[in-house]
């Protein structure tokens, strides 16, 4: 092995190392986004329905925020 298959093999590694750390960042912040969304939505809904919190289309809305404050638990 020469000095050369040395550096890049180690080039290799460290490259990879970093892609893995962007996948991880664009993974979880995806995911705040989604979640963020969700919580945010369930509260500006029912402010934009006609009805309000009496309209059918609310508990859509605590639904959605319950999936995701909770992980999906019923």
């Amino acid at each position: 092995m020469t000095w050369l298959d040395i550096a890049i093999v180690g080039f290799a590694l460290l490259m990879a190392g970093w892609g893995f750390a962007q996948g991880l960042v664009v993974g979880a912040m995806s995911l705040a986004g989604f979640v963020g969304g969700a919580l945010l939505g369930s509260r500006v809904a029912p402010l934009m329905l006609e009805e309000g919190a009496r309209s059918p289309y609310a508990p859509c809305s605590r639904s959605s925020e319950r999936c995701c404050s909770a992980g999906c638990s019923p």
